[in-house]
């Protein structure tokens, strides 16, 4: 992914919208000394942080980093997708009395869940501690691209309305049965409604991609 263009194309438009860099960093609800980085080209800029760069200065996201492709994204949600399956498996492997217990006290207040940003906290919850079993490695990488994806990208989803509406029934559907799987101890299910919430979730993504770039 080519970053050079990024820090030019940032300082460029908000010299056209007449902003500084204080007034930019006000109006995207960054910190000034980051607006300073990105326009140095010292700080490679995150997906929501581009995302409220873009509404501040009401432009489009590839206007401001025309080089990032909708594609990389949908690599790492499959990346992490891979290294869950592999934590469940383990996580069913070791897992006890106890650890059910929580995963079902947490899947108690998923179902309850009314919004979709419930939806994502609860399921956000059930994913990290079912990384409590897996070799380090794979916990280190999954809580870094679950924080990502999950707590970030994934809130800034829901808050466009007209993809939520969307998205959500699906999401809810998927993670239900993949938890409902996981207190059953049923690994072929759990296998098979992983590849169907990795569809269903790159179709989401992409869907939003193209909604923020091509709009």
């Amino acid at each position: 992914m080519n970053f050079v263009s990024f820090p030019q194309n940032l300082k460029s438009i908000r010299q056209k919208k007449s902003y500084s860099q204080e007034q930019l960093a006000y109006e995207s609800e960054l910190a000034t000394r980051t607006i300073q980085l990105y326009e140095k080209g010292d700080r490679i800029p995150t997906i929501p942080n581009l995302i409220k760069l873009s509404q501040a200065l009401d432009t489009k996201i590839d206007e401001l980093y025309p080089d990032l492709k909708s594609m990389h994204l949908i690599q790492i949600i499959r990346e992490r997708n891979e290294r869950e399956i592999k934590a469940t498996t383990i996580f069913l492997e070791k897992s006890n009395a106890k650890d059910m217990e929580e995963i079902d006290k947490m899947f108690s207040g998923f179902k309850k869940s009314y919004t979709m940003s419930d939806h994502v906290d609860y399921a956000c919850n059930i994913h990290r501690y079912l990384l409590r079993y897996a070799p380090q490695e794979i916990q280190i990488t999954s809580k870094k691209v679950i924080s990502e994806i999950y707590q970030q990208l994934f809130l800034n989803v829901i808050l466009d309305n007209s993809i939520t509406k969307k998205i959500e029934h699906t999401y809810f559907e998927v993670h239900y049965k993949l938890f409902q799987a996981i207190l059953d101890k049923k690994n072929c299910a759990i296998v098979s409604e992983y590849q169907n919430h990795t569809e269903n979730e790159e179709n989401i993504f992409r869907e939003y991609l193209s909604f923020r770039f091509m709009e």
